[in-house]
């Protein structure tokens, strides 16, 4: 996995908790070699899946909470890293979900080594956009990607005019960590 991903969900989690949360967080986790990430590096999912478990045992969220209020957290701030993404974004929602995987996706295969991203087909039907995913990670994955989605509804289809702005949080003001 991309490690732009480990970085980010690193970041939400020092948001939530501060750093001496985050530190405490990464102890429990007790990766492999001092999990150092960086955003272009490529690491095993797993790693991410057992900072997310530590993060819920320590904090008592759901680790499935965490994934959907990560993804949430996370989308505006794809769009705003990617120019590919801002572009789609300023086509609406359809635009978006129809241009994902030939504009992002597609390309994150030939410049990095191998962060096999997961697919993401989207394809008009009768007025309906049917979005299909598909990756070879567990079903906690698509928890994340369904809150991403929510998110690009709300922000797209609303026509927001910076697809970058946070949307608000999923649970009413409340910090998911402790």
């Amino acid at each position: 996995m991309l490690g732009l991903i480990f970085t980010e969900a690193l970041d939400f989690i020092e948001e939530q908790v501060g750093l001496v949360g985050l530190e405490e967080i990464m102890a429990k986790a007790d990766l492999p070699d001092g999990a150092a990430f960086t955003a272009v590096g490529n690491y095993d999912h797993e790693q991410l899946v057992t900072v997310v478990l530590a993060a819920s045992k320590i904090s008592g969220t759901p680790a499935e909470e965490l994934m959907r209020a990560f993804g949430s957290w996370m989308f505006p701030r794809l769009v705003e890293a990617h120019e590919h993404a801002q572009k789609l974004a300023q086509k609406g929602l359809s635009g978006f979900l129809l241009g994902l995987q030939s504009q992002i996706h597609d390309t994150l295969e030939p410049l990095y080594d191998a962060p096999h991203p997961p697919s993401v087909l989207a394809e008009e039907r009768g007025g309906t956009i049917v979005v299909e995913y598909r990756s070879h990670r567990p079903v906690h994955w698509r928890r994340w990607l369904r809150a991403c989605l929510k998110v690009a509804v709300s922000t797209l289809e609303a026509r927001i005019k910076s697809a970058c702005d946070r949307p608000p949080h999923l649970t009413a003001g409340r910090r998911l960590l402790r």
